[in-house]
């Protein structure tokens, strides 16, 4: 989160890895989706981007986009929670066992941690279109989160704009309280594509 000097208002920074493909596919997706913006009813549910710029460095070009904050702000970030235990139990599960770290290159770039999850809910908003394609052509390789990805995907197999009613499909069933239609992992808790596929 970052305050904007101009407005003096907080924006949210993402910022993609090094020359990343899916980070310049993103700031596409938003520029195609700013420059339709439309009266549909749908709109209010699409996240937009604000700006977006990039970084030099020696490596490469890091691609960032400025975003206004998904109804958290550093005015509100502890209003919605009704139980402040959450943040003791958090703190004490970080003491005694500290969360594992993504190691990428020599740096460690995620951490997480699931908190108890609170009763408040804000509305759905579409983000994060790293993925996205456009058009009617056919494509491969990998596209979605693995556990919602469709059988195309998974296969290796061409695929076009079809597979996005699976993803809706799989992402509805997680919104009840069940858990998971797939775990998509193997016995030693490995993401598996054979293990997917059978599911």
């Amino acid at each position: 989160m970052a305050l904007q000097r101009s407005t003096h208002n907080y924006v949210t920074l993402k910022v993609f890895e090094c020359d990343s493909a899916e980070g310049k596919r993103e700031v596409e997706a938003y520029e195609r989706l700013n420059a339709c913006r439309a009266s549909h009813a749908g709109a209010m549910f699409v996240r937009t981007a604000l700006d977006s710029f990039q970084i030099g460095h020696v490596e490469g070009l890091y691609q960032c986009l400025v975003h206004r904050p998904l109804g958290i702000s550093l005015k509100n970030i502890l209003l919605g929670i009704e139980d402040i235990s959450v943040l003791a139990d958090f703190e004490e599960a970080e003491k005694s066992s500290p969360s594992p770290g993504k190691i990428v290159g020599d740096g460690v770039i995620y951490c997480s941690r699931k908190l108890t999850k609170t009763k408040l809910h804000g509305q759905p908003i579409l983000c994060d279109f790293g993925q996205a394609r456009f058009g009617s052509t056919r494509y491969c390789g990998d596209i979605q989160p693995y556990i919602y990805r469709a059988p195309e995907v998974l296969l290796r197999m061409p695929w076009d704009q079809k597979v996005d009613i699976w993803n809706v499909g799989v992402v509805a069933w997680d919104l009840f309280p069940k858990g998971h239609l797939f775990y998509a992992r193997d016995l030693m808790k490995q993401n598996s594509d054979a293990n997917h596929t059978a599911e």
